[in-house]
């Protein structure tokens, strides 16, 4: 995706891989990311510095106006303030995923954030204030339908809340009627403006390589995953001939895997997805293929990092939720006010997001950091329970033990989810690529020419592989360049690799190919984009925006 953001914004419309044809989703995110980084190239700006800029800014606007918004929702309690400044502040969440990776997440949230912000302060608008807000609701509202569509589950909460209201004659959702229309038809103008990107870009879809709805859904019914994406089911899919002959495939697989599971199967699978939705374990590790080159006391401690921010944020995750579940389990809305209405629109929106990625889609441990934002909102707008003087024991019990066993338990399962960690760890590596999966180009390298790129070791390794084809015949060694000590890496199908002890120092990746016909190779290419610390070099020439596809474990 950030390949193309970089081609498209130098002008060069070339789909380089069926990516885009199995995902065209990510069309809008990439066409987004595009004028970012032509914003920046007029100040002269590197793709690598721009990401890290945008990252930075959306990151800093979001916290801050969470920060905001929480404290006025709560009607300026400083404890709601300082909680919401520890969670993002201090825990892994502001320097890890959300700060290494752009993606849509990031964005998503903020967006989702300044929706609901719209709606529970749209009352207090003046007239003149309400027309610039409601046409900001609109371009919000279909920019996050097009960044992450399943904010689709905002509709049926806001359905079911105005329902409610309805049951109960009460009328103070009907202020709320017209950002609610403007939200529907944001969303709804996100189709005319998707067909919009795909003209501006040259995108063109492709349904020999589109995946259907119905595959999300079938696998999030396979067991051995738990829900989660499955490459095995994905290849299945690739070798039938077109979308339509898909969706009839997987219409029939999601029958037959309900009555494998049956009922109590069914459940379990629920149960394991909701389960992985939620896990707020190794946000370091999302879209993170490890650092380029890992600093000595980085390979030296990695393992008690890895478990140290793994544990401090699912236990600051719980301890979150812990603290919203604690306010509505006394909570009474009268909805006398439009404040209660939002919040329980936000409640409600909450479940749907677990519900949806529990009993109809797949599901990843990333998907689940979409509803920080509205765990956040609620907390600040939910009362806390008010504490009488006289309550009899048994009210006190009721009051106390369920929000006590609900922490205990999350935080004993948090600890049992972190016990599983990583035993590799990466020393180096660019893995960064327009994966083989989807048909990514390769290089050829004429006969009797070579290619090497220099990786720095700041420790001690174990293993290092380098990606190939599997029809690749070359000649791949990995020299320490002041020992002079080479390493002879083997093939093993689509890779080279050499396992054994690689003392730390600077090394050079040397590929030769001593056949007499060109051999392909992976080589990932970008416009402005640099992938690793040293240019590769291809026949004597170095190109800084080229790299092999390579790690380093130790």
């Amino acid at each position: 995706m950030l390949s193309q953001a970089d081609a498209l914004s130098h002008g060069v419309s070339d789909w380089q891989s069926t990516y885009f044809w199995r995902y065209p989703n990510n069309v809008s995110i990439a066409y987004f990311l595009s004028l970012w980084l032509k914003f920046t190239q007029l100040f002269g700006i590197t793709t690598n510095l721009a990401l890290h800029i945008l990252s930075m800014l959306t990151l800093d606007v979001f916290i801050g106006l969470m920060l905001k918004t929480m404290y006025q929702i709560s009607h300026q309690n400083r404890r709601i303030l300082l909680g919401g400044l520890a969670f993002m502040a201090l825990t892994p969440f502001a320097y890890t995923y959300f700060l290494q990776v752009f993606y849509s997440d990031l964005p998503s949230l903020l967006l989702l954030l300044i929706i609901f912000r719209i709606f529970f302060f749209w009352s207090d608008y003046s007239v003149n204030k309400r027309w610039f807000m409601g046409l900001l609701l609109v371009f919000i509202a279909t920019v996050a339908q097009l960044l992450k569509p399943n904010i689709i589950v905002m509709v049926p909460a806001i359905l079911i809340v105005f329902a409610i209201l309805m049951l109960k004659k009460q009328h103070t959702f009907v202020k709320l009627i017209l950002p609610t229309l403007l939200i529907f038809i944001g969303f709804g103008l996100s189709v005319p403006a998707k067909q919009a990107i795909f003209h501006e870009t040259q995108y063109q879809t492709n349904e020999k390589y589109e995946l259907p709805s119905v595959s999300w859904m079938a696998m999030g019914l396979n067991p051995e995953t738990a829900g989660m994406y499955n490459g095995k089911d994905i290849a299945r899919e690739l070798e039938l001939p077109d979308k339509a002959a898909r969706t009839e495939d997987q219409k029939k697989l999601i029958v037959t895997r309900i009555k494998d599971l049956g009922p109590i199967g069914l459940m379990k699978q629920w149960f394991n997805k909701l389960a992985v939705f939620l896990n707020a374990a190794y946000p370091q590790n999302y879209y993170n293929g490890g650092l380029r080159e890992a600093p000595h006391w980085v390979q030296k401690h990695s393992g008690f990092y890895n478990v140290s921010v793994s544990l401090m944020y699912q236990v600051a995750t719980i301890l979150l939720f812990g603290c919203l579940i604690y306010r509505l389990w006394s909570w009474r809305p009268e909805f006398k006010t439009q404040a209660e209405v939002v919040s329980l629109i936000t409640v409600i929106t909450i479940l749907g997001y677990m519900g949806f990625h529990t009993f109809v889609w797949e599901t990843e441990p990333r998907y689940g950091q979409i509803i920080l934002p509205l765990v956040l909102f609620a907390v600040a707008a939910v009362p806390a329970p008010v504490v009488l003087k006289h309550v009899s024991s048994h009210e006190r019990w009721h009051s106390v033990a369920f929000p006590t066993i609900a922490m205990i338990s999350l935080i004993i399962g948090a600890k049992s989810i972190s016990v599983h960690f990583p035993t590799t760890h990466v020393a180096a590596a660019q893995r960064s690529q327009l994966s083989p999966q989807y048909g990514a180009k390769m290089t050829n390298i004429d006969p009797n020419s070579v290619v090497s790129q220099r990786i720095t070791l700041n420790g001690t390794a174990n293993k290092i592989s380098l990606q190939v084809h599997t029809s690749s015949e070359i000649d791949v060694t990995f020299e320490n360049l002041k020992h002079k000590q080479s390493y002879k890496l083997t093939k093993h199908d689509a890779d080279y690799i050499y396992e054994g002890k690689l003392p730390a120092g600077v090394y050079e990746l040397r590929i030769v190919n001593d056949t007499n016909q060109p051999q392909p190779l992976d080589i990932v290419s970008t416009e402005n984009y640099h992938l690793a610390n040293d240019p590769i070099k291809i026949h004597g020439h170095t190109n800084k925006n080229a790299s092999l596809i390579y790690k380093v474990l130790y």
